[in-house]
């Protein structure tokens, strides 16, 4: 299975909600290290996203001017 933002946004959500829910201090620091963790991927991921389509968009604007 591929990383996609949309996967790496639900962990990050599912860990925040474990923090939300979590008792003991241990456990709700693991999981909002986790949350932080899953967020810093999914902003990666967009970042990259973002980046692929402008160098898909730049090579399409260079083509059409060498015709």
């Amino acid at each position: 299975m591929a990383l996609t933002y949309d996967f790496c946004d639900t962990r990050a959500r599912e860990a925040a909600a474990a923090a939300d829910k979590a008792t003991l201090d241990n456990v709700r620091n693991a999981a909002l290290r986790s949350e932080d963790a899953w967020r810093k991927m999914a902003n990666r991921l967009k970042a990259f996203d973002i980046e692929r389509k402008a160098i898909k968009q730049r090579q399409s604007d260079a083509r059409l001017e060498d015709k």
